[in-house]
């Protein structure tokens, strides 16, 4: 009787053991570069997320939203596969959307591991003024048609414009083109105080890859990517 009880127990150790083990250190885990973004009705917004470890699995890994309709989420792609651990999600809240927090939650699953991860689209009154917007960004078309013509040929056939951040003094936006994130801000100022910079990722990649600062007297320099204002961790 002493045996089996002791059989017994040691078997509940064990299974308990497993069971927090798979609890504890699951196969991957899904993380964001920031969590909670702003937006506005009919602006945009995106999040970049990725896998931290695909060591504990094999084969892809699908990834699902669900989220209120009308923000109409979408994902650069909807399978990773081993070192292709990097995905977009974007949004673009319809016109008539009310003001508000709006959860995002995206599961991962491959086989029998399942991960999800909630985000957070803070939808504001966040007024526009795209005129003096791209007034700043063609500024640097002619630099981008020499260091990056890849981006401006892009530019010339199909990007989407939408504001960043709601703050006063400096503007910051968003152009999204198929290929390339460009994050440009602009002094709200009168020279010789009205700089502008920008900031140039590659969609489907976490690190910026150049950014450069115009001064007022329209020269335009490099710069280090780190040195690019960003609010909110985005």
């Amino acid at each position: 009787m002493k045996t089996n009880r002791l059989f017994l127990i040691l078997c509940t150790l064990a299974a308990l053991s497993m069971s927090c083990g798979k609890e504890n250190n699951p196969a991957f885990r899904l993380a964001a570069v920031a969590d909670t973004i702003e937006s506005y009705p009919s602006g945009g917004g995106l999040f970049i997320g990725y896998i931290r470890d695909f060591s504990g699995i094999q084969g892809p890994v699908g990834l699902s939203v669900a989220s209120d309709a009308r923000l109409h989420p979408a994902f650069t792609k909807t399978s990773l596969n081993g070192p292709d651990s990097v995905f977009e999600l974007t949004v673009r809240p319809e016109a008539d959307l009310p003001l508000g927090d709006y959860k995002i939650t995206v599961s991962a699953a491959s086989g029998e591991n399942t991960e999800t991860m909630d985000l957070v689209v803070s939808v504001v009154d966040n007024g526009t003024n795209t005129e003096d917007a791209l007034i700043k960004f063609d500024q640097f078309f002619q630099w981008l048609n020499q260091e990056k013509p890849e981006v401006a040929q892009e530019i010339q056939s199909d990007f989407f414009l939408y504001k960043t951040y709601r703050i006063l003094i400096v503007e910051h936006y968003t152009v999204l083109t198929p290929n390339y994130e460009v994050r440009f801000c602009y002094h709200v100022m009168i020279p010789p105080y009205d700089w502008s910079k920008i900031r140039i990722r590659k969609r489907n990649v976490i690190d910026p890859e150049l950014a450069a600062e115009r001064s007022t007297d329209g020269t335009i320099r490099k710069m280090a990517v780190s040195d690019y204002p960003i609010i909110y961790g985005y």
